[in-house]
């Protein structure tokens, strides 16, 4: 054994249920994806990366308001993470919070202007919104 894993073995374990759940959630498998990742973040309360992953598999279940706050912890550990604050938006915009996604949106490009998935995000809501204004 190394002495890092020694020393560290919490952050090792929850770096495997991390990868796990990833590779979960890239398969489909959201339910087993969802574990994986609350057990990483149990195992390393600090791992916004684990949080923003589990936002996506609540997400992809269509719990909502379960990955928005999910979406906020992992933001309040790591303000400056514009996949998270993309992916927060897109939660807002489900829920019909259209302002505040349009903020995440904008957010995200601030933080990286070359974000292609949140700029077509504001671009597609921004459509959305001139349809029902006329």
């Amino acid at each position: 054994m190394s002495i890092r894993r020694w020393l560290f073995p919490k952050g090792y374990r929850a770096a495997y249920h991390y990868n796990r759940g990833t590779v979960s959630y890239v398969a489909g498998s959201f339910l087993l994806a969802e574990a994986h990742l609350r057990e990483a973040v149990n195992l390393w309360p600090r791992f916004p990366e684990a949080l923003h992953n589990l936002g996506l598999a609540l997400v992809a279940q269509d719990r909502i308001e379960d990955a928005i706050e999910v979406y906020e912890q992992a933001l309040s550990q790591r303000p400056r993470f514009p996949e998270a604050i993309n992916n927060y938006g897109i939660a807002l915009a489900k829920l019909g919070r259209i302002e505040q996604a349009m903020d995440a949106f904008h957010e995200a490009l601030r933080q990286k202007p070359d974000y292609l998935k949140a700029r077509e995000n504001l671009e597609q809501i921004a459509r959305i919104v001139d349809r029902h204004i006329q």
